[in-house]
């Protein structure tokens, strides 16, 4: 069963001004602002724990992942990824591959 909602991500055109507004003006603290490769993941929480991932690319479209895969703008949670994929499939839940 999922559990929560940890991370949800949020794609922007200026990671740099995406960072400040949401540390200088939310409030927001910063966990982590690293780079891979070409790629920069930068995360802020806020004050319940709960993290936005602040991904290049235009609002609206995808900001992780490579583009050939599914995926999802928010992060899920659960005790048991197994068991919660069975849930899933029970219910009637399609996936490209399981966990």
């Amino acid at each position: 069963m999922i559990s929560g909602i940890p991370k949800v991500t949020l794609t922007t055109p200026d990671q740099e001004a995406a960072k400040s507004f949401w540390i200088d003006q939310i409030g927001f603290d910063l966990v982590q602002d690293d780079t891979y490769g070409d790629e920069r993941w930068i995360e802020v929480a806020a004050p319940d724990g709960m993290r936005l991932v602040l991904a290049a690319g235009q609002p609206g479209t995808k900001g992780v992942g490579p583009p050939n895969l599914p995926t999802s703008n928010i992060f899920f949670t659960c005790k048991d990824i197994l068991a919660t994929h069975n849930e899933m499939v029970e219910r009637g839940v399609e996936f490209h591959t399981a966990p």
